[in-house]
């Protein structure tokens, strides 16, 4: 099992991403596990509609790639 952070855009600061991203990089616990992946690129997101779905694709796409599935 895996776990994404998206950060939406307008809701946090490039720096804030930074920081979160990491802060879940030099965890011991992320690190030794190695299944949180922040998303790098902030996307509009709202809670009605398709965007919800689109961002929920965007990560399985994100999975996808990286365990070349």
């Amino acid at each position: 099992m895996a776990g994404f952070l998206h950060c939406r855009a307008g809701g946090f600061t490039v720096e804030e991403r930074k920081e979160l991203a990491s802060r879940v990089e030099n965890d011991p616990v992320f690190a030794a596990v190695g299944n949180v992946y922040v998303v790098p690129k902030a996307n509009m997101v709202t809670y009605t509609g398709p965007t919800m779905v689109s961002n929920t694709l965007h990560a399985c796409a994100i999975l996808l790639k990286k365990f070349k599935v």
